[in-house]
Order: structure tokens, then C-alpha cells, then sequence
């Protein structure tokens, strides 16, 4: 075995022990369809089809996996979720984010009670499409018998509900990459290069889903994914806060002791409610704190607020990273709070 590969070998194992060792917490937070034991071997087939999830911080990995579980999505191949490293430039690290994709977008809509069907589609140049809004609003949409049925030219997402009604969305392609271009930060790059149907399919999926009688899990689930899509902070690792930030893949991790299960149980069913918690103030406020302030409680909507952030983190790019993480909690309690 080569040295290069000797060390990624003992570092994946190492994640795989990590893994089991904390194996009774996932099982507390997965619903009953899910096992821990299912759930790992996904995670590690993750890991294995993407190395730098090995590098990333322990707790984010965690953390990511617990979010997991309690969302009752599976992370890889399936296309429900995904577990994205990223480089967190002010800590020199990299973290782990949970991606919802739009097959788990999907299945948390359709496990709300509430919801008979819902699907998304492309649309092509060649195929049938029309709709209407209004007072009797209607979609169809013929897809084209052939092998090139065109261009892109539009996305829509349709969902029926239990009661009869019927709730659709539909974006141009023009409209989705307005939104890519003006949200994402990665929209040169990662799957809108990669993956461009699916990241159409889901931001008209995600844009449906909130007109939608929607469960807990949904709602965590969209906001988890516009976190990750202005690569703010999602706070998975409070998930897992009793793992031991330290351990780097060559340390052993011990599992926690009985008494601390309860601590995590509570942590879980509190991430149901609050997607992200936002910390108290500090007494001592620094001007970029104050600043931002004004800014959240001048927001009006979740879309304005997102240009301020981003105005604002570009200004105070140089802070310290304990002031850049309150202000992001901040941020986070604020766009709570706003209509959708």
C-alpha cells in the first residue's frame, strides 16, 4: 500500500468507528423505517465517493448525519440528500452541509398527510406546454415523442392534495438562472454545472413546497437548502455537540456516557421547532453588530434580507469569526420571522 493511500485508509476507518460509536444516537433520531446501521452504510459510501468529507470538522459530520436522520432522508446515490463539504475560510476549515435534493423534497411533501401527488418536470422546445393563472388555473404539458426534444425552456413542479385542490409553480429558464445567478455562490460551479436539471427541479419544487400544507421536516428541510445555497451557516454541529471538536480522523472518539442521551434527545426535538437557534445579544455590541441590527429589523421580506446579508458579510469580511457567527445566528432568527 502506497503512502498516500495508507493514511486516507485509516482515516476512513476512523470515521466508520466514529460512526458506531455513536450509533445509539442516530437510532434516536431516525424514524422507524430508517435503522443507524442502514444510515452508516450510506454515510460511509458517501464518504468513500467524496475523500474530503474525511477533512471536514467532526462535529459538522455529525451533526449532518443526525439532521439526516431526523429528516428520515437518505444522504448519496438515492438523490435525497446530499453531504456537501465546504471550506469555511474563517476558521481554515472544512464543514460539513446537508443538501436536501429534490427527490427529498418530494418524499418529506408527500409523508405531510396532506398531499395525494407531487412530481416536477423539465420542459423542452419541442414538447406541449401551457398554462394558465387565475380564477381556473390549469397546466399541461405533452413531452415530445423523439430523442432530441430541444432546449430547456421551462420547469414546473405540481402538487394534488388530499381535498381536491391542486397548487403548481412554473419558472422559465430564464427565471431559474435569475435566481441561480443572484442566490447561489457556487453558480459557476458544483451541480448547476454538474446537476443542472435536478437544481432546476428544485428550485421550482422548493418555491411549490411553501404554498404547501407543509410538515416539520419540510420546512427544515427548504430552509436547510437556501442556507446551503447562500452558504450561510446551517448550525448542524449543535447537533452534535458533545463530540469532541478536536479529534482530526487520528484520534479514537469514546461514545457518550448514558446521562448525556437525554441532552442530545432534547437538542433534536428542539431543531424540529428551530431550524437554526439564534444566540442571546452580546452586552458589549461592536459597531458591525449595531449595524446589522438596523439592517435585520429594516428587512421587510426573506429576498431583501438575503441582499443585506450578503452586502454586509462583504463589508465585514476581516471579522472575527465569534462576531461573524453571532451576526449569522442573528440573521438566521430574523429570516425566521419573515413571510415566506
Amino acid at each position: 500500500m502506497s503512502t498516500e493511500i495508507a493514511p486516507k485508509q485509516a482515516a476512513f476507518d476512523n470515521i466508520r468507528a466514529f460512526f458506531l460509536q455513536h450509533k445509539d444516537q442516530l437510532a434516536m433520531a431516525a424514524p422507524k423505517f430508517m435503522t443507524p446501521a442502514r444510515l452508516i452504510r450510506v454515510a460511509l459510501t458517501a464518504v468513500s465517493m467524496t475523500p474530503r468529507l474525511m477533512e471536514c470538522t467532526p462535529a459538522s459530520l455529525m451533526g449532518a448525519l443526525l439532521q439526516c436522520a431526523q429528516l428520515g432522508l437518505e444522504p448519496g446515490i438515492l438523490g435525497q440528500a446530499y453531504l456537501v463539504p465546504f471550506k469555511n475560510s474563517r476558521i481554515n476549515r472544512y464543514e460539513v452541509q446537508l443538501i436536501p435534493g429534490y427527490k427529498g423534497l418530494i418524499t418529506l411533501a408527500r409523508r405531510s398527510g396532506e398531499i395525494s401527488t407531487i412530481m416536477a418536470q423539465v420542459v423542452y422546445e419541442k414538447d406541449k406546454f401551457a398554462y394558465k393563472l387565475g380564477s381556473n388555473p390549469d397546466i399541461t404539458h405533452t413531452p415530445f415523442d423523439g430523442d432530441e426534444r430541444g432546449a430547456i425552456t421551462y420547469f414546473y413542479a405540481v402538487a394534488k392534495l388530499k381535498d381536491g385542490g391542486i397548487q403548481f409553480d412554473v419558472l422559465s429558464k430564464a427565471r431559474v438562472d435569475a435566481h441561480r445567478d443572484r442566490y447561489s455562490k457556487a453558480a459557476s460551479d458544483g451541480p448547476w454545472k454538474t446537476d443542472y436539471d435536478a437544481m432546476g427541479l428544485k428550485t421550482v419544487l422548493r418555491r411549490l413546497c411553501k404554498l404547501l400544507p407543509a410538515s416539520v421536516e419540510l420546512h427544515t428541510a427548504i430552509t436547510l437548502d437556501e442556507y446551503a445555497e447562500a452558504q450561510l451557516p446551517q448550525g448542524l454541529s449543535v447537533l452534535a455537540g458533545e463530540v469532541p471538536e478536536e479529534h482530526n480522523g487520528d484520534e479514537t472518539v469514546h461514545p457518550q456516557p448514558e446521562e448525556k442521551q437525554q441532552g442530545l434527545k432534547d437538542k433534536l426535538k428542539d431543531r424540529a421547532t428551530k431550524t437554526i437557534p439564534a444566540e442571546a445579544p452580546k452586552t458589549i455590541q461592536p459597531p458591525s453588530l449595531v449595524e446589522l441590527d438596523a439592517i435585520l429589523q429594516a428587512a421587510k421580506t426573506r429576498d431583501g434580507l438575503m441582499d443585506e446579508w450578503k452586502a454586509w458579510s462583504n463589508k465585514y469580511a476581516d471579522l472575527a469569526e465569534d462576531i461573524y457567527s453571532e451576526g449569522g445566528a442573528r440573521m438566521n432568527h430574523r429570516y425566521k420571522e419573515l413571510p415566506t
